[in-house]
C-alpha cells in the first residue's frame, strides 16, 4: 500500500511540471506611447502571451490591433516570484526590443516595447510601456 502511494504521489508531480512547462496568458491593461511621461493617459492594451520554460522564451507580444511582434524573446530570469525577459530583432534598418517582467503571484506583467533606428544614431526610438494583468488560461483542446 506504501508503495503504491508513494508512485500515485510521484506521478501526480510530475504531471503538473509537464503541464507548466508551457503556460498561456490571456493578459489586458493598459498602454502609454511614452511610458516615461506619467501624465499620458493609457489606452487599453491586449495580448496573449505563452511562456515556455523548456525553449526558455516568452512569444505573443501583440498589441490588438495595431501591433504584433512574432519573435522569441528571450527569460532572462525565474525565480519564485517573477520571470523576466529581455529580446531585440533587427529587421531592415528598424530594431525591436522587448523587455519586462510578469509576476508569477499576482499575474501583473510590465511590458517595455521599444522601436527605433538599428544603428541608435538616428532619431528617438518610440517606446511603449504596458502594464497588464494576466490570467492563465487552459487550451481548448
Amino acid at each position: 500500500m506504501k508503495a503504491i502511494l508513494i508512485a500515485f504521489v510521484g506521478l501526480s508531480v510530475s504531471s503538473a511540471q509537464a503541464a507548466d512547462k508551457v503556460v498561456a496568458l490571456a493578459c489586458e491593461g493598459t498602454k502609454r506611447t511614452n511610458y516615461l511621461d506619467a501624465d499620458q493617459p493609457g489606452e487599453p492594451s491586449k495580448m496573449g502571451l505563452e511562456v515556455n520554460f523548456t525553449a526558455g522564451t516568452v512569444t505573443g507580444f501583440r498589441n490588438y490591433p495595431d501591433m504584433f511582434y512574432d519573435f522569441p524573446v528571450a527569460i532572462t530570469a525565474v525565480n519564485e516570484t517573477a520571470v523576466t525577459f529581455h529580446g531585440s530583432e533587427i529587421s531592415g534598418n528598424e530594431e525591436t526590443i522587448i523587455e519586462g517582467a510578469i509576476d508569477r503571484m499576482t499575474g501583473d506583467a510590465q511590458v517595455a516595447i521599444s522601436l527605433g533606428h538599428a544603428s541608435h544614431a538616428i532619431g528617438i526610438p518610440l517606446i511603449s510601456g504596458h502594464s497588464l494583468k494576466c490570467k492563465r488560461i487552459q487550451w481548448m483542446f
